[in-house]
């Protein structure tokens, strides 16, 4: 790969010319600029090339240093105390400005630019050059909702990453994503989230191609939706993808995507739609030979039929899928398939199968070292002990499946085993545990944006 210098930097781009004469005249005085770049290696190399020509170290504050604390007021403080000291000709570079701008909600939108825009005249008085560095998605955010603010801008400066850089750096966005088979959807806070929800926004904005890539990164960003509760925004994500793998003919792709639009539409309680869905998946599996493919979908669709109280029928696509995940040494797909058949005989209270299932699963999935799964099953091992008034037992299981849950940063995970371990404790007469395992379970369900884990923490008491 080639090295990237000042040299080739300044001949790549011709704003960044612009921009240094730009701040090379308004030194000792008030501009503001907008910088549009959406890889952040780009961005440094950018920076420290300014720096060089300007000869003096530029002001960098970055808001991704001080999440948590988002408040206009503290932006004010933040740039007065990080200009204190220093000299008057000096560029202040502003990073992360993005984070202070909420996509969910038009109306907090605007909330939040009216913030802005009222502090133009704090802006002003800084008396240096102010260059925000924001990417593509985020300053057209600014130009269409304050169009006030915006237009008080001294230039604008535009610098799209080379093909090499973005895809470096999607390469390393993916592969940071999923972390000992645990997806940053499971084991990460909201706030971390909402960072990586940036970071995917940045990366679709400059990788404009209907590609698998793009895909890729709409599948991502969809599950982080999914994660927070936005399902609308993950649906959204996820019809796009599906539309350019059609496109391109990616059938696999496409079958696993409809596998994801089933398990939103699921978690918003549209059963008839999610069926849907995974009935047109487990077609186009059939239809290309993607035997794992199709066992995923019909275990998948065992889940509908188990959600409406059709055990038999569940069963059916159960056995299915079993057949299919042993005829193709798919170990990882026949211990979570050993583990939802043994949740139907639990629903059925017959727990002695449940718990020959579960012991079948449990073996699978240490065996091929599937921590995630090996701490679900635990987990189920404890509630069939639970059920059968084994409360020893129970808890032994769940301590275990807890130690797995926190070693392998399974947040969501570790919030529905401190909920279990809740119920134990609570069963036992022991209310005081009870209330302290409730509170952390609860405390770990608000921190990740599990609303379906929060529900469930928060009326774990008065379940029998």
């Amino acid at each position: 790969m080639q090295q990237v210098t000042e040299t080739n930097l300044y001949g790549r781009y011709p704003d960044l010319a612009r921009l240094t004469k730009a701040l090379q005249r308004s030194r000792g005085e008030f501009a503001l600029f907008f910088v549009e770049c959406n890889v952040i290696s780009l961005r440094r190399a950018l920076v420290d090339s300014l720096a060089t020509r300007l000869q003096s170290l530029p002001i960098e504050v970055d808001l991704n240093n001080f999440q948590g604390r988002s408040e206009y007021v503290f932006l004010d403080e933040l740039l007065t105390t990080q200009v204190q000291n220093t000299p008057d000709n000096t560029v202040i570079f502003l990073f992360g400005l993005e984070l202070l701008l909420p996509t969910q909600s038009t109306e907090r939108l605007r909330a939040t630019i009216q913030q802005l825009n009222w502090r133009r005249s704090f802006f002003s008085r800084l008396q240096r050059p102010l260059v925000i560095w924001l990417p593509q998605y985020a300053l057209n955010l600014l130009a269409e909702e304050t169009p006030d603010f915006y237009d008080w801008y001294s230039g604008v400066f535009v610098f799209p990453s080379d093909k090499n850089t973005l895809q470096a750096m999607e390469k390393n966005t993916f592969q940071s994503l999923l972390r000992q088979g645990v997806h940053a959807a499971d084991r990460s806070n909201i706030a971390e989230k909402k960072q990586w929800l940036h970071t995917l926004r940045s990366l679709l904005a400059e990788h404009t191609q209907a590609d698998s890539s793009r895909a890729r990164l709409l599948i991502n960003t969809g599950q982080l939706h999914h994660s927070l509760g936005h399902y609308e925004q993950a649906l959204a994500c996820y019809q796009e993808a599906l539309v350019i793998q059609k496109t391109i003919g990616d059938k696999k792709g496409e079958g696993t995507t409809l596998n994801n639009l089933a398990t939103t539409t699921y978690a918003r309680g549209d059963y008839n739609t999610a069926l849907e869905y995974l009935q047109q998946s487990l077609a186009i599996t059939q239809a290309i030979g993607d035997k794992k493919g199709e066992g995923t979908t019909l275990n998948n669709i065992s889940q509908i039929f188990k959600a409406r109280g059709d055990y038999d029928t569940a069963l059916e696509y159960l056995q299915q899928s079993l057949a299919i995940t042993q005829a193709i040494g798919d170990k990882k797909g026949e211990g979570t398939t050993l583990n939802n058949i043994s949740q139907i005989y639990h629903a059925r209270s017959d727990y002695n199968t449940a718990l020959e299932y579960l012991q079948q699963s449990l073996a699978i999935r240490q065996a091929i070292v599937d921590k995630k799964g090996e701490g679900a099953t635990l987990n189920n091992l404890a509630a069939t002990a639970y059920a059968r008034g084994d409360y020893n037992t129970a808890l032994k299981y769940i301590q275990q499946s807890l130690a797995i849950t926190q070693a392998t940063g399974d947040k969501k995970g570790e919030g529905a085993t401190l909920n279990n371990l809740a119920a134990t404790a609570y069963a036992r007469g022991d209310y005081n545990t009870a209330l302290e395992y409730l509170q952390q379970s609860l405390a770990i369900t608000q921190a990740i944006g599990d609303q379906s884990g929060e529900g469930t923490t928060v009326s774990s008491p008065n379940k029998s």
